[in-house]
């Protein structure tokens, strides 16, 4: 099993990388751990420096996450031995909406509107 470590320092963006059919779920229901342990989240972009994994290359909606507001929210963080920044979400698995900074499509549109 791998070794996760508990984010001390933030990268100044995480973003969970989806598609525009799950958006319409997750922008009232937020992120869920579904079956997994975790939610995933990226340093940035696929492709992007240090983007290694965390993030699908073919994702079409990117949701960057309020890490401050979710801190204080007592929220924990961990990063994985490749890089993916991982979270359990609240006490029902989950980073609600309100905890999104932003929300765009890929060609940089805003979908939080």
């Amino acid at each position: 099993m791998k070794e996760l470590t508990s984010v001390e320092d933030f990268p100044a963006t995480v973003i969970h990388g989806t598609y525009t059919e799950p958006w319409n779920q997750i922008k009232t229901k937020g992120l869920s751990v579904m079956r997994r342990n975790h939610i995933h989240l990226a340093s940035g972009k696929f492709g992007q420096e240090g983007v290694i994994s965390g993030m699908r290359k073919t994702a079409d909606v990117f949701i960057y996450i309020d890490i401050p507001k979710a801190l204080q929210e007592d929220i924990k963080f961990f990063i994985s031995e490749n890089g993916v920044i991982l979270t359990p979400g609240n006490s029902q698995g989950l980073l609600p909406p309100h905890l999104f900074l932003k929300v765009e499509d890929k060609k940089g549109n805003n979908l939080l509107l």
